[in-house]
């Protein structure tokens, strides 16, 4: 490995004049050497640059603003040395040491500077490009422009106009068009902001074949296989197929018949070798069908024992091999959401390119793509010669080819002393554009003599800087930055001690990087590690040492850093560490629109605007803004004359006297200072202020109001026309307008949580890398690819295609440089999260390793194939590694921890402290009221029962599927989203799978759930066919799918007065809230349908009718029947004037799991579910 000359930017004799590749590892102080270079090129020569001739480029415009403040700071401090000699810098000292005259010369240099400082060409490489093609407009061939950038709503009308105009039946099938708005739930608004998404990235899109030449491929295809097998007769085709299917997964249901939609599609194949042509509806037809057939014959579907057809049994061998090869690629793309969604987002770009050429418009990275074309003309580059004489280019890991064109051509070709600044093995915005290999392309220009680095940690304590240094290096000895394009890995150069941070010995007596160790099985779900392990093993432990390193150690809890893999993983630590009373601020870009905060001014502002609204007061009132529960709601009743609601309306009257008098500003001060009559903290910013997450809340609130005062401000607007200042506020969204982010700096002393991605540039006390442990899940979307002409964007192919392999070799590379800025993040500790799977089955599937399983691999089995060696890994292996080389640096492996909110008090002044008393109880006189669900009574009636066992030898049964709350989320929430189907779509239980697919849940069925889908298909399929006769006595015969979806309300929400005392709770009246699974309507009559997952056997007996009955009377269902039976009442009232008696049908519960053998069915009767509810009340 060549070693690196280090760079030190204060040192006399290091030549600042002329070009340098800086590899600037984390914490080496970038920004520090940036800024003492632009000093030292200021007063460093006889005929120095001005300032307005040295061009600092960097990325983002929060960098932008850092290096100007810096740089500024700088100049000042340098000149303020130069007067008083104190502490000055060795280059400075070469200055004081020429004498009077030399000082003079440099201060006034630096004056100057600072002097013209408005001069200074900082900008981020936009506003550089900008800056110059306006200057430089006439040599760079550009025409005038007025207002011509390219907003994203105009790029979203683009697409809505690509959608009405252009998609034709010769591009698109109905079938296909079905396909893709199926993928987005027939939301043609969600399509379109997907098909933004693609186009906005600004690469070409491997579009694929229009539908007409599909089938043009399609049928040459088929005929070229019909002349192979010299014209195969159907009945031959089906023989070998039946012949063959004993050899395969999946291909006959339990009772050993061929499932029909794969015999239908067997017959519709093997129809085309005797036909003439190809129509359209056949063609679309096949790929409705997705040759779903031949493809179950695969060799991945191919079951361990399969045993071979006898000899001659085929008549066509290797048949379906040639269908799987020829016909299915053709196929696999016409009927691909992600290929069509690829096919549309190309059209669309293409009329985006004819638009902006039409209208001149720009999009954001167009600038550059003009400067390109400028940089190429040499009457540009004259104009632009001696503009500057030294250019600084900070992250120049995160350039891509574009902008080093630019930065070649403008600067080393020209032979402009030019830096270029930053760490590869920071590269981690590939999806920005970023490439690594455009890094090493300009080191080789420069060539080797110009590279150096910045070799001092100034950022993080001694110990933890050995500990990194100790762990990278041992990952470097099997490749720890992978380079796969090139076969190659990017040395790792330890860094030294800077000393700037004091060693910080922790009370708990652990090490700067301590290891978190978790352990379990994956079982059937996708994540890894499981919901279940993050939180018992991962954040539980996390939470214990903030709360113990906080109390103990003195550490500020803005110190602390939890780096996420995304924003539900950040979701969910959020939650969790305020359910544990720990601060937590989380730290992303969110638009005000996505924020609670937007709906509850919105209420309010509406409540004010109709005070004598009692329901729409009340929904402003039951934001967490006013802070009302629903027992304070219930308080208000439905009387507008009461003397509650009469309150409110004074209340919500006096703030619209207010906004009609001092606007928007005095409005908003007049609601966070009106006394709501709550029991504590009565006014909203003294209540939010005590609440854990309280103060972001209260921020948010404020930034939406400070919008709705300035649109007052510039609009004049006043009275029910205030309220369109929300509507501009969705459409600044739309169009990603900074005024609508959410300024995240609340001042709060909170745990910051933030994803790896995000956590670039900054720098915590103690950092918990949370997101290195998570593996990334199978992605099926449009990818980045690497071609002849350059990157775009394709639909991902079969892991062994060769562009897949590579996609996903790189995709593990960035990875590991992910894991290095995680783990650089820390100045006194780091804890590492590691997930360790028990009796894994295999390797991950590819692309998906966690980066910390990717980093172990290197570290503690280091092989050739690092998937293979990862399902191998033990904590034991770790614990022994630490042992034999942790003991000369200061690495360790936790032990077991406490749970969090453990009493951990060991200060002894607070031991001693005095015992504070509680105030006397204050009885206030009146009624108390509750809002109760029927579960919590249940809690309260029902006794407990034995809980059925699992069977040992687990069956793909209805009868074994999980017990628990899991299963019944899955299926009420698949009843409740469902496109409720008809009865010729109920052939067969694999034809309710496109209805469930285009639902939420059909992900989850297929990532959580896939081994129980022919089951659950079942079970569904068994729940809309089951006979419903004899049961109902007025004599209807029917099932549900005959039904109807129009005529189904589902998860229909009630909350149901009641006035008695109840049993078993200290409850004197309130309220009963609760959900219907499902009211539906048939022949005039309403009834009620309750799903039930519950496993009372592990067979068929088990849905007896006299289990049932068992079972009915255990859980108090019948009492459930006639809570739900008064809400229907209620509700009724309002809609249907007949008499409740001759409507109501009565109520099914539908015991899911034996519906399949004809039983599993409870009615209640209408007089049964009208009786008094006497097991509520007290005796």
């Amino acid at each position: 490995m060549l070693e690196v000359e280090a760079f030190n930017p204060l040192n006399r004799d290091v030549d600042v004049h002329q070009s340098y590749l800086l590899e600037a590892s984390a914490g080496t102080g970038k920004t520090f050497s940036i800024e003492n270079v632009v000093v030292r090129l200021l007063i460093d020569s006889d005929e120095p640059p001005s300032l307005d001739q040295i061009a600092v480029v960097t990325f983002t415009r929060a960098a932008t603003r850092e290096l100007a403040t810096r740089i500024r700071q700088r100049i000042q401090q340098s000149i303020d040395q130069l007067g008083d000699g104190d502490s000055p810098p060795d280059y400075l000292l070469s200055v004081i040491e020429k004498g009077e005259r030399s000082i003079r010369s440099a201060s006034q240099r630096l004056e100057r500077a600072l002097a013209c400082y408005d001069d200074a060409q900082i900008f981020t490489i936009h506003g550089f490009c900008t800056r110059l093609l306006s200057e430089y407009g006439f040599e760079a061939e550009v025409p005038a422009r007025g207002d011509s950038e390219l907003s994203v709503l105009r790029m979203l009308q683009v697409v809505r106009d690509t959608l009405r105009t252009d998609v034709v039946s010769e591009r698109y099938s109905p079938v296909q068009l079905k396909i893709l708005l199926g993928k987005y739930l027939n939301d043609d608004n969600a399509l379109s902001h997907a098909v933004l998404r693609v186009i906005k990235k600004n690469i070409p899109i491997e579009s694929g074949h229009p539908w007409s030449v599909s089938k043009t491929l399609f049928w040459q295809a088929l005929l070229d296989i019909k002349g192979q097998y010299g014209d195969p007769s159907t009945e031959d085709i089906i023989r070998d197929f039946l012949a063959l299917t004993p050899m395969y997964k999946g291909i006959c249901d339990r009772q050993g018949n061929i499932k029909p939609d794969l015999e239908q599609s067997i017959r519709e194949l093997a129809a085309l070798f005797e036909a003439e042509s190809l129509s359209d509806t056949t063609f679309d037809m096949i790929i409705a069908s997705k040759l779903v057939a031949c493809n179950a014959l695969t060799e991945s579907n191919r079951k361990a024992r399969a045993k071979e057809p006898a000899a001659g049994a085929i008549a066509l061998p290797g048949f379906f091999e040639s269908i799987q090869r020829q016909l299915g690629p053709i196929i696999g793309e016409a009927s691909s959401d992600i290929a069509l969604l690829a096919r549309l987002s190309s059209d669309c770009r293409k009329r985006l390119i004819a638009l902006k050429q039409k209208e001149e418009l720009m999009g954001p990275d167009d600038i550059l793509e003009e400067m390109s074309d400028a940089v190429n003309r040499k009457s540009f580059r004259d104009a632009l010669s001696g503009r500057y004489r030294c250019a600084i280019v900070d992250e120049f890991q995160d350039t891509d080819p574009l902008q080093w064109h630019i930065f070649r051509s403008l600067f080393v070709e020209e032979r402009v002393p030019v830096y270029l600044v930053g760490d590869p093995k920071q590269s981690i915005y590939a999806f920005r554009n970023a490439d690594i290999y455009t890094y090493l392309n300009a080191a080789n220009v420069l060539g080797q003599d110009h590279h150096r680095t910045l070799d001092t940690n100034y950022r993080s304590q001694e110990p933890l800087i050995k500990a990194l240094n100790l762990l990278f290096s041992a990952a470097d000895s099997s490749g720890f930055i992978d380079l796969p394009r090139t076969d190659s890995s990017l040395p790792f150069h330890p860094v030294r001690a800077g000393g700037y941070v004091k060693e910080v010995a922790f009370t708990d007596g652990g090490a700067a990087i301590r290891f978190i160790v978790g352990e379990g099985k994956k079982g059937r779900g996708a994540a890894w590690p499981t919901p279940a392990l993050e939180e018992e093993q991962f954040l539980s432990t996390i939470a214990v040492a903030i709360q113990q390193m906080h109390r103990d150690d003195h550490l500020p809890l803005s110190g602390f850093a939890v780096l996420v893999r995304d924003r539900f993983q950040g979701d969910r630590v959020v939650n969790f560490l305020r359910g544990r009373s720990i601060a937590t601020a989380f730290k992303r870009t969110l638009a005000l629109t996505e924020t609670s905060a937007i709906h509850a001014v919105r209420y309010a502002l509406m409540a004010t605007l109709s005070p004598t609204d009692l329901s729409m007061a009340k929904i402003a009132l039951g934001t967490r803004l006013l802070g009302w529960t629903e027992s304070h709601l219930a308080g208000i009743g439905d009387d507008e004359h009461s003397t509650a609601a009469a309150g409110i309306v004074a209340m919500f009257q006096q703030l619209h006297q207010t906004l009609g008098d001092e606007g928007c500003s005095g409005w908003y001060q007049a609601l966070l200072q009106t006394r709501w009559g709550l029991a504590e903290h009565e006014v909203p910013d003294e209540r939010l202020c005590c609440e854990v997450g309280g103060l972001q809340y209260l921020d948010e609130v404020t930034q939406v109001a400070e919008r709705l005062v300035d649109y007052q401000s510039r609009t004049g607007a006043s009275g029910d026309r205030l309220l369109q200042a929300f509507a501009e506020m969705t459409e600044w969204t739309q169009n990603e307008d900074d005024r609508i982010k959410v300024r995240s700096e609340t001042g709060q002393e909170a745990v910051t949580v933030m994803t790896l991605h995000a956590s670039k540039g900054l720098e915590f006390d103690v950092v918990f890398p949370l997101g290195l442990a998570s593996r990334s899940p199978k992605g099926d979307g449009l990818v980045r690819l690497r071609g002849a002409n350059g990157d775009h964007l394709a639909r991902r192919q079969s892991v062994d295609c060769p562009r897949t392999v590579a996609y996903h070799d790189e995709m593990d590379a960035e990875k590991m440089r992910q894991l290095y800025v995680a783990m650089t993040r820390a100045k006194l500790r780091l804890m590492l999260p590691v997930a360790f799977e028990e009796s894994a089955k295999g390797p991950p599937d590819a692309g998906t390793a966690s980066p910390m399983e990717l980093f172990m691999a290197r570290i503690l089995a280091p092989a050739e194939d690092r998937y293979e060696s990862i399902p191998a890994l033990q904590s034991e292996q770790l614990t022994a590694w630490v042992s034999e080389n942790g003991s000369c640096t200061s690495i360790d492996v936790m032990g077991d921890q406490p749970h969090a909110n453990a009493d951990f008090s060991t200060n002894e002044k607070e031991s001693h402290s005095e015992n504070l008393k509680p105030p006397p109880n204050v009885d206030v006189p009146g009624r108390r009221r509750y809002v109760v669900s029927f579960s919590a009574l249940a809690r309260k009636l029902v006794s407990l029962k034995q809980v059925v066992e699992h069977p040992e030898d687990e069956d793909f049964t209805v009868h074994h599927l999980p017990a628990g709350s899991e299963t019944g989320n899955l299926v009420h929430g698949i009843f409740e989203s469902i496109k409720w189907p008809q009865v010729n779509e109920l052939q067969h239980p694999d034809g309710l799978w496109s209805a469930i697919a285009a639902t939420p849940w059909g992900v989850i069925i297929e990532e959580q759930w896939h081994s129980w889908k022919d089951v659950l298909l079942q079970l569904f399929f068994d729940t809309f066919t089951a006979q419903l006769d004899g049961y109902d006595p007025f004599g209807d015969s029917f099932t549900l799918a005959q039904v109807g979806g129009e005529r189904t309300v589902r998860e229909m929400e009630f909350l149901h007065p009641w006035k008695h005392p109840v049993a078993g709770m200290e409850m004197d009246g309130g309220f009963l809230k609760g959900f219907i699974d499902l009211i539906f309507e048939h022949n005039g009559r309403y009834y009620i349908v309750d799903w039930k997952t519950n496993r009372l056997g592990i067979d068929s007996d088990a849905y007896s009718k006299e289990r049932l009955n068992e079972a009915m009377e255990a859980h108090h269902y019948t009492l459930q029947a006639k809570v739900y039976t008064r809400a229907l009442r209620r509700y009724l009232s309002v809609i249907d004037q007949r008499p409740f008696e001759e409507v109501f049908g009565g109520a099914y519960y539908l015991f899911l799991r034996g519906l399949g053998d004809g039983q599993g069915i409870a009615y209640i009767s209408p007089e049964r579910a009208l009786e008094p509810l006497h097991e509520l009340e007290k005796g």
